[in-house]
């Protein structure tokens, strides 16, 4: 069982963000990776992902782009005034679930 992004201690999302900005050049690239790979239906948009790892819509949306441009999320329609995103099947998405378990401290 894996920690719930919001639960994280300061000090565990300190690190997970310091590992983020090392290897991606962004600190909320991690964050924003781990909600997508969690999501149930693999649906997802910034607002509600926000609320999840304590972002602002707007830093979320640039990550859910960016996905989008590596090939790896689809931009989705709009519906009711948002724009939604869609988790395309990859190994980056267990590989996010890995670096932010080994640096959120819960497999040490």
């Amino acid at each position: 069982m894996h920690v719930a992004i919001d639960q994280l201690s300061d000090g565990a999302r300190e690190r997970v963000r310091k590992h983020s900005k090392m290897l991606f050049g962004n600190q909320d690239t991690l964050l924003v990776a781990v909600a997508v790979a969690r999501s149930s239906t693999g649906s997802v948009n910034a607002t509600e992902i926000g609320w999840q790892v304590r972002l602002q819509a707007n830093r979320v949306r640039a990550q859910l782009i960016a996905f989008v441009e590596l090939g790896y999320m689809e931009d989705g329609q709009m519906r009711d005034r948002t724009r939604w995103f869609v988790r395309r099947g990859s190994g980056f998405w267990a590989m996010c679930e890995q670096i932010f378990s080994e640096a959120a401290g819960e497999s040490r």
